[in-house]
């Protein structure tokens, strides 16, 4: 019987020592895992930190053009040039640069689609708005008329009183 619980006891000391090996090396492999997904996660956060400044500078060149164009109309060929030359001075991608030309053609085109709506809805509006002149003239003369009906049936009874 003491034989019996003492192969237990080795049996048993046996599977924990395995056991606590196994924990041991997952612990580290966990360890090793959590901190290259803190690597990862630190990377990308400054990828999303940079594009996220790149796009912004984007938005402030697109506004600045748009701002052109609503003030004088049409993109003028230096500054594109300009522009491009700046890209190729600083070493840009081609293909970043040919995105850039696609993001602005598409930017000049919505804004040409913008320009146009807009022409519409001022023409609309300003048809409503004569209209609604019309329509107004018509209720203030026709106010104005009922006034002097009312005044010359006034007057009628006044003088049929008298």
């Amino acid at each position: 019987l003491f034989r019996h619980f003492a192969a237990q006891i080795s049996t048993l000391t046996h599977q924990l020592h395995s056991t606590s090996e196994i924990l041991h090396t997952t612990q580290k492999e966990l360890q090793s895992k959590s901190s290259a997904r803190k690597a990862q996660r630190e990377e990308h956060s400054a990828t999303i930190k940079r594009l996220k400044e790149e796009h912004a500078e984007q938005r402030r060149i697109l506004a600045k053009f748009e701002q052109n164009v609503k003030n004088g109309g049409g993109l003028r060929v230096h500054e594109y040039a300009a522009l491009m030359r700046s890209a190729n001075s600083n070493r840009v991608e081609s293909s970043y640069v040919i995105r850039l030309q696609a993001q602005l053609c598409r930017a000049m085109h919505s804004l040409g689609v913008m320009e146009s709506q807009l022409a519409l809805v001022k023409e609309n509006c300003s048809s409503l708005i004569k209209f609604m002149k019309e329509d107004l003239s018509h209720m203030v003369d026709d106010r104005t008329r009922r006034e002097i009906e009312l005044m010359n049936g006034l007057a009628r009874v006044d003088n049929e009183k008298r």
